[in-house]
């Protein structure tokens, strides 16, 4: 019998697109019951209407929010963010202009956390993926270590003297920073264990074995330091979507054409 484990392949899970985040769940009960869809129709009405001129300007109000909310730490409200950076890139707009403008790059900023947490997440894919296979090959080698202990082996003493390091893990933690709010989150390691397991001397087995328990709990750990960036990342998101909630409500009210004047 012959394993051998290879890198593994990303997937796609979260698409690129702006409105990306309205159809993830949400943590929070509160956010599980909002109305998602209000929110969609006021950010589609207003990239509708919008003139092209205004995309540059948002652009940068969407960076400038991500570092002044960065800046500010976690007290920093999304909304008050957002009114500011409006106010810098638009300065002879209307104070409902002003509010609808925050709505917008908030909507943008909201997407682009989104794409950190599905970053995220696809590394927590991958080390669960990890943790299946290094579970199967443990069962693996206790089975040829069952049967040839059963079948009394005898080894020589050259062989048994013959026990050394066996690398498991390629690059054992492994950190990124999402792009977008700076997350720190660990990358799955690559398992690069590939032997005949019928061929390795009952030492040698058993070796092996403790080398690969020992990456098998070095993933788990991986995994929960990943788990604790993404449920932070995820709160996050709760209070910019309930945010993006109640802003709705107040500029269903502005009509299309003063959001065509928006210069």
């Amino acid at each position: 019998m012959k394993i051998k484990i290879h890198t593994f392949i990303s997937r796609v899970i979260f698409p690129v697109f702006v409105f990306c985040f309205l159809v993830a769940g949400i943590s929070g009960k509160q956010a599980q019951t909002l109305d998602k869809s209000k929110i969609l129709n006021e950010q589609y009405r207003i990239r509708k209407y919008l003139h092209p001129s205004t995309q540059s300007k948002i652009a940068q109000a969407v960076q400038d929010f991500k570092e002044s909310f960065l800046a500010a730490g976690e007290e920093s409200n999304p909304v008050f963010v957002g009114s500011q950076v409006a106010r810098n890139q638009f300065r002879t707009v209307s104070p409902f202009q002003i509010d609808l403008l925050g709505f917008y790059i908030l909507c943008q900023v909201t997407a682009d956390l989104e794409r950190d947490i599905g970053l995220i997440t696809t590394e927590i894919d991958k080390m669960n993926v990890a943790k299946e296979e290094l579970n199967r090959l443990i069962t693996s080698i206790e089975e040829q270590i069952e049967e040839k202990t059963k079948d009394a082996v005898q080894e020589s003493e050259e062989e048994q003297a013959q026990g050394k390091e066996t690398p498991v893990l390629k690059e054992h933690e492994s950190m990124e920073i999402a792009p977008h709010f700076k997350a720190e989150y660990p990358k799955s390691p690559e398992i690069i264990f590939s032997k005949e397991l019928e061929k390795m001397s009952l030492s040698e087995l058993n070796n092996d074995l403790y080398y690969i328990k020992t990456a098998l709990n070095s993933i788990h750990s991986l995994s929960e330091k990943a788990v604790k960036a993404m449920r932070k990342e995820m709160d996050r998101r709760t209070i910019f979507i309930e945010e993006l909630y109640y802003q709705s409500e107040n500029i269903t009210n502005i009509t299309n054409d003063q959001i065509k004047n928006i210069r």
